[in-house]
């Protein structure tokens, strides 16, 4: 099932950003640009499509603005796992022991 987030008024809402990325006038809008080419998003070319993202707000139903597509993922994994969240602790791994009293005496 499509996820509802990008559906027509998702398509609508990009296509009006769009005009801006292919103008060569739109900024990354996520907080810490991960680009090489820094936040200036870089127009299609024919045949090289630069593979932005229309971002979402932190709400999940507004926009924020165009942004790089690694940007815009990165931020997402981010905000999903952010840092100082504590990894779970693996149990560890009981060492073998034998099953029989007489094969701890060999």
């Amino acid at each position: 099932m499509p996820d509802p987030r990008y559906g027509s008024a998702h398509q609508k809402a990009r296509a009006e950003w769009a005009e801006l990325v292919q103008a060569g006038l739109a900024l990354c809008c996520e907080t810490v640009c991960v680009s090489r080419s820094g936040r200036v998003i870089l127009p299609d070319l024919p045949g090289q499509p630069t593979g932005w993202h229309l971002a979402h707000a932190d709400d999940g139903q507004s926009y924020k603005g165009p942004a790089h597509a690694g940007c815009n993922t990165s931020e997402a994994g981010k905000r999903g796992n952010p840092r100082g969240r504590p990894k779970k602790k693996r149990r560890p791994v009981p060492s073998w022991r034998p099953t029989r009293q007489w094969l701890s005496s060999i």
